[in-house]
């Protein structure tokens, strides 16, 4: 070994060996491993709780509580964990952080006046110290977040850093999520529009793009995926065949078996409705559940032939809503399923056309009455005879 080489080791010896450097390539080590987690999350809810979580995991044995600052009401609202008591903004601990916009360290909560024992930290333990920071939103305090030590780990100035680097990842994806949920909020009603748009064509899909998108959404709830996910795959079933529109009426309408040259222009749509919605970047994310909601779990769907979890989740579910919206409703060449066969069909298809243990969850999301069929809404609409004899 050269002697440059070996005095090289030796300083990287030296500095590995400090407890300055174990101290912060320790922090550099938790700062990677936070940022990791909340650049994973995948809904403004999620995103909350992976930072709670992951100042957790920072400061290990201590009680985290983030909360919502309700100016209307005058209180801190607790995210994760309720407190025993409301926690008022005038006047408490955090309360005051929230106001004067400023990262404190408190060395002592029992000699901080401003310190509501019982309402303001988590329940469990006794607290000695704490770490607390606003969270803000395009520059405006919207949350606070407070860290509390036991006697054994005191809060230091190194600690409010810490903490506020973490803030400081936190507050622009907040911001985007926040952005993302109100352009959403103003595309649903345009994507509502549409959907009835697609519908229009063929009388016998009037509210297709709904119920698909109703139905996915309940499935999605039983199964216990995230809001923000549910919400997204809303928006895909609403958007799930505008590439309809790019096919011609005659072979949308015809009441006869389709040619091969036919079905294979039918079977272009999910790719023209990605193709139309291209522009819509924050859409994006919803595009591979538009693409592949023809997809079969066997592999034998179209456009690529995928098969079993190859195929995205959201595709997965858009199919089995999409089949029994189908089923259920007329068409020129057959009558409308009742719900027992369509039921029945779905669970025929379980690991061929249809993923097994999603179809359980849409079996138990009608079981509660989470879906609710053409069947079930025609018996509950006296009209609806007369619109289907308008219509015919």
């Amino acid at each position: 070994m050269s002697h440059d080489l070996q005095a090289q080791n030796r300083v990287i010896g030296d500095i590995a060996g400090s407890d300055e450097s174990h101290a912060d390539i320790r922090a550099l080590a938790e700062m990677i491993g936070f940022a990791t987690r909340i650049n994973s999350s995948r809904s403004y809810e999620n995103l909350l709780h992976n930072f709670w979580r992951g100042l957790a995991d920072i400061w290990p044995g201590s009680g985290v509580r983030v909360c919502e600052i309700d100016r209307e009401s005058g209180y801190l609202l607790p995210m994760e964990s309720m407190a025993e008591d409301p926690i008022p903004i005038k006047g408490s601990l955090l309360g005051n952080v929230a106001t004067d916009c400023e990262c404190t360290v408190v060395e002592d909560l029992e000699q901080n006046a401003a310190y509501l024992r019982g309402r303001e930290a988590p329940p469990g333990l006794t607290w000695h110290s704490a770490i607390a920071c606003p969270i803000c939103i395009d520059g405006r305090p919207e949350y606070v977040v407070g860290v509390f030590l036991p006697g054994i780990h005191p809060a230091r100035a190194e600690d409010a850093a810490l903490l506020g680097r973490a803030v400081s990842m936190l507050e622009p994806l907040l911001g985007r999520y926040r952005s993302q949920d109100s352009q959403l909020g103003a595309f649903r009603s345009i994507a509502r529009a549409i959907a009835s748009a697609v519908d229009a064509r063929d009388p016998h899909l009037v509210g297709h793009g709904e119920r698909v998108s109703e139905f996915a959404q309940a499935l999605a709830r039983v199964h216990g995926l995230e809001p923000g996910f549910i919400e997204r795959l809303g928006l895909a079933g609403l958007l799930h065949d505008i590439g309809r529109l790019g096919i011609p009426e005659r072979i949308l309408g015809k009441p006869c078996p389709l040619t091969p040259d036919e079905y294979r222009i039918i079977q272009a749509h999910p790719d023209l409705s990605v193709k139309f919605l291209e522009k819509v970047d924050y859409l994006e994310d919803v595009f591979s559940s538009i693409r592949h909601h023809h997809e079969r779990y066997d592999g034998s769907g179209y456009p690529d032939g995928l098969e079993g979890d190859d195929i995205p989740l959201g595709a997965r579910i858009l199919v089995i809503s999409d089949a029994f919206d189908a089923m259920t409703s007329s068409r020129p060449f057959r009558d409308a399923y009742s719900d027992a066969k369509a039921l029945m069909e779905l669970d025929t298809g379980k690991g061929t056309h249809f993923d097994p243990i999603l179809v359980e969850s849409f079996l138990r999301a009608y079981e509660d009455k989470l879906i609710l069929s053409q069947n079930v809404l025609k018996a509950e609409d006296p009209l609806a005879f007369l619109r289907d004899f308008d219509r015919h």
